[in-house]
């Protein structure tokens, strides 16, 4: 069973945007697995690296075309982004610091609060201007 399940909740209705939230979940996953296995604090640091390099590229991707459709609410989108982007730097360095169990939770908690939220908060709102957007 995985941690969070791809669904129809989740899409934004942009099969770009569709595509690479179901990636981070995938990413996200991975350390659910291996929470299950008990082998979580062995993946953490792997697992958020590769998360915050993903996360990099869906978010300059987003906000490139947030800009170019002129989505009036583009630039809270981009501070939402620095905050997360800053909130996963702060779980690495607590990582580095000395990964535990607790740690270990502390991230898939955070990683999973912020994926469904953000999706089903934020993005829908973009999401809903760019389909809005394509059919007009």
């Amino acid at each position: 069973m995985a941690l969070i399940e791809w669904s129809t909740v989740y899409s934004v209705g942009v099969k770009e945007f569709d595509a690479e939230h179901k990636r981070l979940i995938e990413i996200t996953n991975t350390l659910y697995d291996a929470m299950m296995e008990g082998k979580g604090h062995e993946v953490l640091e792997e697992v958020l690296e590769s998360l915050s390099e993903y996360t990099d590229l869906h978010f300059a991707h987003e906000e490139m075309v947030l800009k170019k459709k002129k989505f009036p609410g583009a630039f809270a989108h981009k501070l939402e982004h620095e905050a997360i982007i800053a909130k996963l730097d702060e779980l690495k360095k607590e990582v580095l610091a000395g990964s535990s169990v607790a740690t270990t939770q502390k991230c898939a908690s955070f990683l999973r609060n912020w994926l469904t939220s953000h999706i089903q908060a934020s993005d829908k709102e973009y999401g809903a201007f760019l389909v809005d957007t394509v059919k007009s």
